[in-house]
């Protein structure tokens, strides 16, 4: 049905390219629609229509193929910031399963652990990372990964 990422994002129109750097700073629907001063039914709109063309299942999944695309990987305060992040094994195996752009239900049964050590684990990797969503937190990586140019997830 779509194209590649880099052909996708190539076909984002102005106010698109708004929304996905507003996603990427992890604000959310409201906080976009407030910035861009537009009904939060038209960004979620929006949202659909990003979601759609990067057939993404859901907004980490998007931001993920938005990344991949490159031209989309905007540095914000987000990234500036040099911090050493010490993971567990755990939590690096949840984080790449993030990156597929899973549930927390589907981490569990992937790793054979309940919903809510999920969410746990989850809640503790968002403050390590000092992070609001997982949203956040997949840009977060991605951007230490990038910055100490070294691979965070082994």
């Amino acid at each position: 049905m779509a194209g590649s990422g880099h052909q996708q994002a190539s076909h984002l129109t102005n106010r698109e390219q708004d929304v996905v750097q507003l996603l990427f700073e992890g604000l959310s629907n409201p906080e976009i629609s407030q910035r861009l001063h537009l009904s939060q039914l038209t960004i979620r709109n929006y949202l659909s229509q990003l979601l759609l063309k990067f057939e993404a299942r859901n907004r980490t999944e998007l931001v993920i193929k938005l990344i991949a695309a490159r031209r989309y990987y905007h540095r914000t305060e987000l990234w500036k910031r040099r911090q050493a992040v010490r993971l567990t094994d755990q939590e690096h195996r949840i984080i790449r399963l993030l990156f597929e752009g899973l549930s927390n239900r589907e981490i569990g049964q992937r790793l054979y652990l309940s919903q809510l050590t999920i969410r746990n684990n989850i809640s503790r990797l968002l403050l390590k990372f000092e992070v609001r969503n997982r949203t956040e937190l997949v840009i977060r990586v991605v951007a230490l990964r990038r910055q100490y140019h070294r691979r965070l997830l082994p």
